[in-house]
């Protein structure tokens, strides 16, 4: 959802290069890192399968699932689906990105993916993005809020994308994670509950001007810093957990793991992500270059007054 919001956001008035190269010289700097400091966590530690190092290679990419490779790390699951949606991006830049198109599609998203999310899993196991689609649009939507302000034709199809990611999210994610937990089985009410709580921060986030404008530093450095967390908290918070735990007990155990896992996280965005992300965006745009302006439709003028520019700045820092 925060990622309909964001790179949404960042689509407007800009050629498929431009976006192309800041997605990704956003997105590989940390995750080839990441794939290398895990894959080799999971090479020495002995409690770990290791992964041979053509699939390393292919983690590498990002396309080992649409290639059927196991992924280096469990989480990166998630990288597929949000390749296919900036695939979607792309398309609507190519096209003309205008509120009304994606207005539409966000309508129809949740008719045509919530079906096909309960009837056809199998579907749904290889274009993913079917199944999260609906969040994708919530975000979207709450981007057109931010953007142009409220109509009730925006409240209706934020509020239909939100039932379906309930319904899917309650049918789909507690067998998800009942599959890798252990205790009492997880309630669909409860992750149908989850998904109404995000979107209400989400809109609380981006559209309450107390909130939204908070003039805080800590807050772009913890936006920059979560991306490469998640990408590596799984491996590195067991491994941490399995070695302090006999000696510290459960709860000092977890507090110095995810100690760790952040300062490994700000590692690497100092080392890997900010010397290389800008020099590896400019190379990108001149690669690729701009297309014909013709094919790029104008910007819509937004009739509701931007936020600040820090607060712009660190809802893009976690994009």
């Amino acid at each position: 959802m925060i990622s309909g919001f964001v790179i949404l956001m960042s689509a407007w008035n800009r050629p498929v290069g431009s976006f192309v190269a800041s997605r990704v010289s956003r997105l590989y700097p940390a995750f080839w890192a990441a794939v290398l400091l895990t894959a080799s966590l999971r090479f020495l530690w002995p409690g770990f399968e290791a992964r041979s190092p053509a699939e390393v290679l292919v983690n590498l990419t990002m396309l080992q699932d649409p290639l059927g490779v196991p992924r280096v790390d469990g989480v990166y699951w998630t990288l597929w689906v949000e390749l296919q949606f900036y695939l979607l991006i792309c398309l609507f830049i190519r096209v003309g990105l205008t509120e009304r198109r994606v207005l539409a599609l966000a309508a129809a998203a949740p008719v045509v993916t919530a079906p096909l999310t309960l009837l056809s899993p199998h579907l749904t196991g290889r274009w993913t993005l079917v199944e999260w689609l609906p969040l994708f649009c919530a975000g979207m939507v709450i981007c057109l809020i931010y953007r142009s302000g409220s109509s009730r034709a925006r409240w209706s199809v934020l509020a239909l994308n939100v039932v379906a990611a309930m319904l899917t999210s309650a049918a789909t994610t507690p067998g998800a994670i009942d599959a890798v937990s252990s205790g009492t089985s997880t309630s669909p009410a409860w992750v149908a509950g989850g998904v109404v709580l995000c979107v209400a921060l989400v809109l609380l986030a981006t559209l309450a001007p107390r909130v939204r404008d908070v003039d805080w530093r800590g807050l772009t450095l913890l936006g920059l810093v979560t991306y490469p967390l998640y990408l590596t908290h799984e491996y590195l918070g067991w491994a941490a957990i399995e070695v302090l735990s006999p000696r510290l007990g459960r709860n000092w155990a977890l507090l110095l793991a995810i100690a760790a896992c952040v300062a490994v996280a700000v590692m690497l965005h100092l080392v890997a992500e900010r010397p290389v992300q800008r020099p590896l965006r400019q190379r990108l745009e001149r690669l690729l270059g701009p297309p014909s302006p013709a094919r790029t439709a104008p910007r819509e003028a937004p009739t509701q007054r931007p936020a600040t520019e820090t607060a712009r700045q660190r809802v893009s820092a976690g994009a």
